[in-house]
């Protein structure tokens, strides 16, 4: 019996690449032609499963890469064979063919703009190596420019003739008519007040018609979380059009629950109970919670997406909440007013903050302050997916000027920036980012309250050190945090199977706990993780070998970036 089974195993054992050979190349270079394919020579970690179908496919993808070099018909073929242990050797034999280039560009139907900006438009360039595959891409752009413009019913083609492998090629344009807002009518929501909704959609009459405002308004609208669908009609085909909005609402009471988890604060639950369209004025009111093993906080807060008949989102709110620190217990209680005309957040808060229970040494026991906080914040989000992000990037800059009014003396300015940039290789994506960040005291006599501090450690800054605990410390291992930072990261995040991802990072920084200090201590660490994608967000552990040789495990709801 157990030899049956092994025969079975043997005969049903797949088939492994061993090697993939090209021939007949002379211009193109092997590795552009093996990045395409899914058939791979083997490597130090992986091996490929022999499978015919993707072997044709992979020949297409190669006879791709040809056409778009210029070699418009190239003669493509293979064969394989396998060895008795089940290895295969694949021979893929390749005649080039005659090259193609770019004699001449010209266009046709164009009186908007200059034929010298067309061609600078375009990614077909005289003279180069003729790529049928960028014409779509040339479309698509000029297409665009005259969108911009009012021409919103512009369509562009191309007449090509090829002779002795010159391509000459003609751009048609029809421009057609400037389309301009006629009317903008409503569907299917009759609650909200007429005049409000009109300012959300943005969309004027005897405005110019563009997609970008057509795409700008359905964002806003879906910004206010008020609808279920929302659909967009142009009603006529003259060059004055009427537009018909068709609004789905959704139910104005919302209840949202979250659950976080990191190292230092434990499970925390969030929630948010918010009555959209108050009063039938697409404002509304909330109450956001947090409660954990070490937080619990409370917050009410109203807000109005329009301010001054514009679409700028003005808010005020109170909040308190006590939590317990490392070294300290904090409770906070104060109010404040934002104002957000995107992509800036302007913020002014008055708070009261008190210190309790206090075990870092050159602290008080307790200590109570006020403080007032302006603050000015620039957020850009390009990223394609807020939770499993394969491309684009992300800025943000917060800069506070902050007074303490009563307690500790002095003022500061206060400036954090982070930039996280993701670019996508295969079906894996390299993740890095950039965070600098600063405390400038005004006067030599000023105290940094330690709250106020920046620091390092943890499952989203420095992994190989436990939250809050790279950089200074006091004599009782409390840490200090610091007034200037410097922290970078790279992350390449790979698929697995299913729904689990693997990393590999590499994490360095600094921390300095004097403004005026000359000290720079590079610290750093590089490790292991994996994520299992869910619809709250990924579920991340890791592990981390900091500079020092010491490894520390990291559990948290979220990516570290």
């Amino acid at each position: 019996m157990i030899g049956f089974f092994t025969v079975v195993l043997l005969i049903s054992s797949p088939e492994i690449v061993r090697s993939i050979d090209f021939s007949g190349l002379s211009n193109l270079k092997e590795k552009e032609l093996r990045s395409v394919m899914l058939l791979k020579s083997p490597g130090i970690f992986s091996k490929s499963k022999f499978d015919e179908r993707i072997l044709e496919g992979d020949v297409d993808a190669v006879r791709a890469v040809f056409v778009k070099n210029g070699y418009l018909s190239p003669n493509i073929t293979y064969k394989y064979r396998a060895n008795s242990s089940g290895l295969v050797d694949i021979d893929i034999f390749i005649e080039e063919g005659e090259r193609t280039f770019v004699k001449n560009v010209d266009f046709s139907g164009d009186t908007f703009f200059n034929e010298k900006y067309l061609i600078d438009i375009i990614k077909t360039r005289k003279g180069e190596p003729f790529d049928p595959f960028l014409l779509e891409k040339d479309y698509s752009e000029l297409i665009y420019i005259y969108d911009q413009n009012g021409y919103h019913d512009i369509t562009v083609t191309s007449k090509i003739d090829v002779l002795e492998e010159r391509a000459n090629i003609v751009y048609n344009i029809k421009e057609g008519n400037k389309i301009f807002v006629s009317n903008v009518y409503i569907e299917g929501e009759r609650t909200i007040r007429q005049d409000r909704l009109k300012i959300a959609i943005g969309l004027k009459e005897g405005s110019v018609l563009t997609n970008d405002k057509l795409y700008d308004s359905k964002k806003r609208l879906n910004e206010l979380d008020l609808f279920s669908r929302i659909r967009i009609t142009e009603t006529d085909s003259s060059i004055y059009r009427n537009l018909l909005y068709k609004l789905e609402p959704k139910e104005p009471l919302a209840l949202r629950l979250r659950v976080g988890y990191s190292a230092l604060d434990r499970t925390k639950l969030t929630f948010m109970i918010s009555r959209k369209n108050f009063l039938n004025s697409l404002r509304s009111i909330g109450l956001l919670g947090r409660i954990g093993l070490r937080e619990l906080g409370l917050e009410v807060n109203y807000r109005d997406p329009i301010t001054f008949g514009r679409w700028v989102s003005n808010s005020w709110g109170v909040k308190f909440g006590y939590k317990r620190e490392i070294g300290y217990d904090i409770g906070r209680f104060g109010a404040y007013t934002m104002l957000v005309p995107r992509p800036f957040y302007l913020r002014y808060d008055l708070e009261r903050v008190s210190l309790y229970n206090v075990e870092i040494s050159d602290l008080e026991e307790e200590s109570l302050d006020w403080l007032q906080r302006i603050s000015v914040s620039l957020m850009i989000d390009r990223r394609d997916d807020p939770v499993k992000v394969r491309e684009g990037y992300s800025i943000f800059n917060s800069m506070e000027f902050q007074d303490i009014v009563f307690g500790a003396s002095g003022s500061f300015l206060k400036n954090d920036f982070r930039l996280s940039k993701f670019v996508g290789m295969g079906n894996s994506t390299i993740a890095f980012r950039t965070n600098i960040g600063i405390i400038l005291p005004f006067n030599k006599e000023t105290s940094i309250p330690i709250y106020n501090r920046f620091f390092l450690g943890g499952g989203a800054t420095l992994r190989g050190y436990a939250e809050n605990r790279a950089g200074p410390e006091d004599e009782n291992e409390n840490p200090l945090g610091g007034e200037r930072y410097f922290l970078t990261s790279c992350e390449l995040r790979i698929p697995l199977f299913s729904s689990f991802y693997g990393a590999i990072f590499t994490d360095i920084g600094s921390i300095t706990e004097d403004f005026n200090s000359r000290e720079f201590d590079m610290l750093g660490c590089g490790g292991i993780g994996i994520r299992f994608y869910t619809p709250i967000g990924p579920l991340r552990l890791d592990y981390a070998r900091n500079f020092e040789g010491k490894s520390l495990w990291h559990f948290a709801i979220g990516e570290a970036f």
